[in-house]
């Protein structure tokens, strides 16, 4: 779990100095949606009706704090207005400006989340919709943007994914839809160690919509990674061969398919001899001689689709509906 709050002192370097007087300047930096020039984004939560019909500020109409900013304040402000839980519009507001820090400061971003940790998963299993709709978007936004350029801290992906793939079977439309874009571009932007070793202990949760999406999302890295499968960390691949071996003898066919195509793709990668010469080293006896069996016994090259791509076209049950690729 990431480290609770204590100060923003390892800021204040990076994000701006304070104006002479030690104060913001002439306005307020704390970024309130109610005068952004917002988007309003339909079938939200009913309990809001007593108010205005809440904003969704999108990334380009986030506005910077300025250069003038005390930024040690505008952090502090963000940790009261998290804890400030009479008014849920100040957790909102408080997201929001997680959401500037992020677009404006991406390379601090694992500061944020070490600082602000505890109150984005709050806000990711949050009750209130809106909430839980505005901490999946900025965490679509972390993927989509700040991974380009920033490795994110291992322990983001691992706390995060988990909850964001199960937000993908929401039965509120709009939750499910943010949860499939945040999953969409993880998936693009944060291939790597941690992401695969991540999906693999998904792909044994106790939901089987969970461990089947997490099993095509595997799928879709490994095909995007091709030939830098070899430049995963060892651990990597120990996680990722033990979880195929259990995945292609187990029970769900939609996943054991998806395994045993995942197997042959990375054989045809690196030849017969590499593949067992790795095996060897990461699955006990019983585990290789299981996983090659298996997957002789269901060779069947008269219909078995020529590449991973394939398979996950053929899949019909995902989180995206439809038999086409999920991601």
């Amino acid at each position: 779990m990431f480290p609770s709050y204590d100060k923003p002192s390892f800021f204040a370097g990076s994000f701006g100095q304070k104006t002479p007087d030690g104060g913001f300047g002439k306005s307020t930096p704390f970024f309130n949606a109610g005068g952004a020039s917002p988007f309003v984004a339909g079938g939200e939560d009913p309990a809001y009706a007593t108010s205005a019909t809440q904003v969704y500020t999108s990334f380009e109409d986030l506005p910077n704090y300025g250069t003038d900013v005390n930024v040690v304040e505008v952090l502090d402000l963000i940790r009261k207005s998290f804890e400030d839980k009479s008014n849920w519009k100040s957790t909102f507001d408080a997201l929001d400006n997680l959401r500037i820090l992020n677009k404006f400061y991406p390379h601090d971003v694992n500061n944020i989340f070490e600082a602000f940790g505890k109150y984005i998963m709050e806000g990711l299993e949050s009750v209130r919709s809106n909430i839980a709709k505005n901490s999946l978007i900025f965490i679509k936004e972390v993927f989509t943007y700040t991974c380009r350029s920033v490795k994110v801290a291992d322990e983001i992906i691992s706390e995060v994914i988990p909850v964001v793939l199960s937000k993908c079977f929401s039965d509120k439309a709009f939750i499910k839809a943010e949860a499939q874009e945040c999953i969409t571009q993880f998936l693009e932007n944060c291939v790597g160690d941690i992401s695969i070793i991540t999906l693999c202990r998904s792909c044994f949760d106790k939901n089987v919509n969970i461990c089947e999406l997490s099993m095509q999302a595997i799928a879709k890295m490994i095909e995007s990674l091709g030939e830098n499968i070899s430049r995963l960390s060892n651990d990597t691949i120990a996680v990722l061969m033990k979880s195929l071996a259990r995945i292609v003898d187990g029970k769900r066919a939609s996943m054991a398919k998806i395994a045993q195509q995942i197997c042959e793709y990375m054989i045809k990668l690196f030849g017969p001899d590499n593949y067992l010469n790795v095996m060897s080293q990461v699955l006990t006896e019983e585990e290789g001689s299981t996983m090659m069996r298996t997957l002789e016994n269901k060779k069947d090259k008269s219909s078995r689709p020529s590449h991973l791509h394939e398979v996950l076209r053929e899949q019909k049950l995902n989180a995206f509906g439809g038999g086409g690729n999920p991601f």
